[in-house]
């Protein structure tokens, strides 16, 4: 009995030093071979790393009007764990966020694949959606309550981009979203010395808001990211702040437009002008460019382009990009302002111009208009219309063509023109004229990344042997140079030329004041400290009349004052005396009774599809002044894609630009203590 007791606590104690061992041994190997690794998992559980976000610079505009800011957003984010739930966790966190199920980035897969693509920042928390939740939501409420079984997962409160006057300049300001790029292009980024990208950076995408982005940081809107080490409890809430960093603001951007401007147009456009005036006689006229511009400095004072779209949902709302994108109808995200299009009349100062500078006609020089020229050798037996087909009369010198529109005026420019240069030159000379004057070039401005911007087709005699030559290859045997009537339609901007509204804005501040601007949007870039770190100041391109300082002129001063005083009658109406019928100013019935000193010029496009006509798009380009120094402050260009004309939809909406920017400069001034 001893025997067998004795065998037994042998047994047992044998047993227990066995498990002794094992214990010593686990233990041993928990802390010598995996103890780094366990305290590395220990730290991940307690410490953490929170990225403080860098708030973007602001857009401000001429009046320090914010055009676009940064407001508190509340993002559910999420820190890595190694939770074997965490798939579980996820799920529920998709039904916090999404409780119908409907929101594409909200799905349980769409929540893992952002998690999983921020694997290698495991200290950093991931934002699991790209959308803000507004304070008071019940869906943050919801998360903290239910903080115990979502274990990892916060709210995180960061800076997220606002636009105070929603809609206005859209175009211009642009829209932030998620950057598309991936770790490749991050690492070039970063080659580049733009450091701070991640997966799940928020960049400008469209706009100032792109144009400023990926540039050096003196001048970027972007900022530079700050963080904080915290130690977190078993709820991932921050008890102790260990270590912090904080973020450098982006630079704020000062722009020249004058935002209370902008945004009295936009709405008039979209709340009355459009719907009921321009659509009844006008159906297809669903597109307007209208810019206007300081013509003593070049500063853009207004930038619009109709329709516009909301910056803060075009890349948070599901699809919404897209379908704008493929909306041919409106085309919601095509920036008129920099699109060219052919420009009608407005053009026929250019050849007035070239015409007067290359001394083929004079001050003096006046055409009967019989609403049609005839020449049988040049243009066939049934000549070239006027579109005033019951002709405007004798007597129609520079004054009175500019006043009525007069084609036939003009035609006989350019068959003057063409016996000086000859067939193979007449064009090239046109076009040189309209470059000097910032028709066809580049005007300047910053890249406006996301939208197509145009330098326009100045109709060179290259480029009308290239359009030739695409004739030739249709079956359509023909020369290489332009028959007479082509060189006569190119004469009253019809052909193969086409020009943007900013660059015919431009071109008509220099036919207002005898001088031509670099324009400019951004007036002033001011860092987070409040330095000024770029100023934009007039530059001075070219300057129209002939002088001894200005021998590169085109013109004398007699010819200029003839072609204002013919730009002004475009908006008078009719006068005893005046040469030819007695015809109100094409763009009369606009701005008559108008209190400022106003001229300006229509034109009316046509338009073809194959050998079908489409409705004609309408300009209309011209300037207000002083109504006592006639000194011009503003210059409007306005386009109405399928306007049908100038006269009737462009005019009216220059004219409210017009009476909009003088009632605003009066009442600031009463305003002014």
């Amino acid at each position: 009995m001893e025997k067998d007791y004795s065998k037994r606590l042998n047994i047992m104690t044998m047993a227990v030093f066995i498990a002794v061992l094992i214990v010593v041994f686990r233990l041993g190997y928990v802390q010598i071979v995996h103890g780094a690794d366990y305290r590395r998992d220990s730290d991940n559980n307690r410490y953490r790393q929170v990225l403080q976000l860098a708030p973007r610079g602001e857009l401000f505009d001429s009046n320090g009007i914010s055009l676009a800011s940064n407001k508190p957003g509340f993002f559910v984010s999420m820190y890595h764990t190694n939770d074997p739930q965490s798939d579980e966790v996820l799920a529920k966190v998709s039904r916090i966020i999404d409780p119908s199920g409907t929101i594409e980035e909200a799905t349980p897969e769409a929540l893992k694949k952002r998690l999983r693509a921020n694997r290698y920042r495991r200290w950093q928390p991931v934002r699991l959606t790209d959308t803000a939740l507004e304070f008071g939501d019940p869906r943050l409420l919801e998360i903290e309550e239910r903080r115990i079984e979502l274990p990892g997962v916060f709210i995180d409160v960061q800076p997220v981009r606002s636009y105070p006057l929603g809609n206005v300049a859209s175009h211009l300001i642009g829209a932030v979203g998620r950057y598309t790029g991936d770790r490749a292009a991050i690492a070039d980024l970063g080659a580049r010395g733009l450091e701070g990208y991640r997966v799940d950076s928020m960049v400008g995408r469209l706009g100032l808001e792109w144009a400023y982005e990926f540039v050096p940081s003196d001048i970027s809107l972007k900022g530079v990211d700050g963080w904080q080490w915290v130690e977190v409890d078993n709820l991932s809430r921050p008890v102790q702040e260990l270590e912090r960093v904080d973020p450098m603001p982006g630079n704020d951007i000062y722009l020249t437009i004058d935002a209370e401007l902008q945004a009295e147009i936009e709405e008039w456009l979209a709340s009355d002008y459009v719907p009921n005036s321009l659509s009844k006689y006008a159906e297809n006229a669903k597109e307007i460019g209208a810019v206007a511009i300081d013509p003593k400095t070049g500063k853009i004072l207004t930038w619009i382009s109709y329709p516009t779209f909301s910056p803060t949902e075009l890349f948070t709302v599901r699809n919404l990009y897209s379908d704008l994108l493929t909306d041919v109808e409106n085309n919601p995200l095509i920036n008129k302002v920099i699109t060219a299009y052919p420009p009608g009349s407005v053009f026929k100062p250019v050849t007035m111009i070239t015409g007067l500078g290359a001394e083929v006609v004079g001050l003096n020089h006046a055409v009967t208009c019989t609403g049609r020229l005839f020449n049988d050798l040049l243009l066939g037996p049934r000549g070239k219309p006027c579109w005033f087909t019951a002709g405007h009369g004798s007597g129609i010198e520079i004054a009175s063509a500019l006043k009525n529109s007069c084609n036939i005026y003009f035609y006989e420019v350019g068959l003057q023109l063409r016996t000086a240069k000859g067939a193979g030159q007449v064009l090239n000379e046109i076009s040189k004229v309209a470059a000097f004057l910032g028709l066809g070039v580049p005007t300047g401005i910053p890249n406006l990344p996301g939208f197509r911007q145009e330098a326009g087709t100045l109709p060179t005699n290259e480029r009308f042997a290239q359009f030739a030559q695409t004739e030739v290859a249709a079956g359509n045997p023909r020369t290489l140079t332009p028959y007479p009537g082509e060189i006569l339609d190119i004469t009253i901007g019809q052909g193969i030329q086409s020009y943007t509204p900013l660059q015919i804005a431009n071109y008509m501040a220099m036919l207002a004041t005898g001088n031509r601007y670099q324009p400019y949007i951004v007036d002033r870039i001011v860092s987070s400290d409040a330095e000024v770190v770029m100023q934009t100041e007039p530059d001075l391109l070219a300057q129209l009349v002939r002088t001894v300082a200005n021998p590169d002129g085109l013109i004398d001063q007699a010819a200029h004052d003839k072609i204002l005083q013919g730009l002004r009658e475009v908006v008078q109406p009719a006068k005893p005396g005046q040469p030819g019928l007695s015809l109100n100013g094409t763009a009369y019935g606009a701005f008559g009774n108008a209190s400022y000193y106003a001229s300006g010029k229509t034109g009316t496009a046509e338009v073809y599809r194959g050998n079908d006509a489409l409705d004609p798009h309408g300009w209309f380009a011209g300037w207000g002044a002083d109504p006592v120094t006639k000194d011009p402050e503003i210059v409007v260009a306005v386009f109405v894609k399928h306007g049908t004309g100038g006269s009737r939809a462009a005019a009216p909406i220059a004219r409210r630009i017009m009476d909009t920017y003088f009632r605003l400069k009066a009442e600031r001034i009463v305003a002014i203590p």
